[in-house]
């Protein structure tokens, strides 16, 4: 694994004389790291300014100064367990992976010469010296399972359309839905996307799409490539490709990069929100 910053971190805690906020110093951040975040009492200690005191199940971390509580740990599931105060809207990520993130993955090395190119371009990082992206580095290998197609692999424009349908999502959005649906057209690459309230609706979202794209082309979409999902094998969805004359091609099972394209669009949509 790769630490791709360093910085400091403020820390808001629930402690018995009410909420204290300190500055962590030097936390490493981990894009892959997927358990529970580490604090070294290491670190702590090396000050010479703090002790650690344990009773009923709980570590304190105390200033030597005056014994005030800097920091609690509560025994949880065999390892004890400090709980922060998260509020809304504050941003735990590093600046340089949110850019990168926001950007759409775009290229670091190109962030010296944001102010030439961008007339807000002074509001980016300096650039990294060291910058690793683990989903960057895997869509740029050269070692892949599947050799990528170069170009549209159609003609005209919705000869065929890439759609997948994403969530449920553990947060909602501002109008309390939890299912994102992407249409993206093969040859222009242009794409839509709609959010859903349930799971259900998507059916009927892909119908209203292909009116409106009738409407404005005089002409169905003449075929959709999905997953085997259920919001794609129905009845419904069936009768109304066949009505259309709309052929419908499904990638195999458990293989999403046979889905490639909207695939990594969701991804990196996902990742720029």
């Amino acid at each position: 694994m790769h630490a791709t910053d360093q910085e400091n971190v403020v820390l808001s805690l629930e402690v018995p004389t009410g909420v204290l906020s300190f500055t962590l110093i030097d936390v490493v951040y981990e894009a892959d790291w997927n358990e529970t975040c580490l604090i070294s009492w290491r670190k702590f200690d090396e000050t010479g300014l703090f002790y650690m005191f344990g009773k009923d199940r709980i570590i304190s971390v105390k200033m030597n100064s005056d014994d005030s509580v800097v920091l609690q740990a509560t025994l949880e599931y065999g390892a004890y367990q400090v709980f922060p105060i998260v509020q809304h809207g504050q941003i735990y990520i590093t600046s340089t992976d949110f850019w990168h993130q926001a950007l759409g993955h775009s290229f670091t090395h190109y962030w010296s010469n944001a102010k030439d190119i961008y007339a807000d371009g002074d509001i980016l990082p300096k650039r990294p010296s060291h910058f690793w992206c683990s989903q960057c580095a895997t869509y740029n290998s050269n070692e892949q399972a599947h050799k990528p197609v170069d170009g549209p692999r159609s003609k005209e424009p919705f000869d065929l359309v890439h759609t997948d349908l994403m969530g449920p999502s553990k947060v909602e959005s501002m109008g309390r839905k939890k299912y994102m649906r992407s249409f993206l057209d093969d040859f222009t690459r242009y794409a839509e996307v709609n959010f859903l309230f349930k799971k259900s609706d998507a059916s009927r979202v892909l119908q209203t799409f292909c009116e409106k794209i009738n409407t404005q082309t005089k002409r169905y979409p003449r075929s959709f490539r999905s997953d085997q999902g259920g919001e794609y094998l129905n009845a419904e969805l069936t009768d109304y490709f066949e009505s259309k004359g709309i052929q419908h091609l499904i990638t195999a099972a458990y293989s999403p990069e046979s889905n490639g394209v909207v695939e990594r669009y969701n991804q990196n949509l996902t990742n720029m929100v």
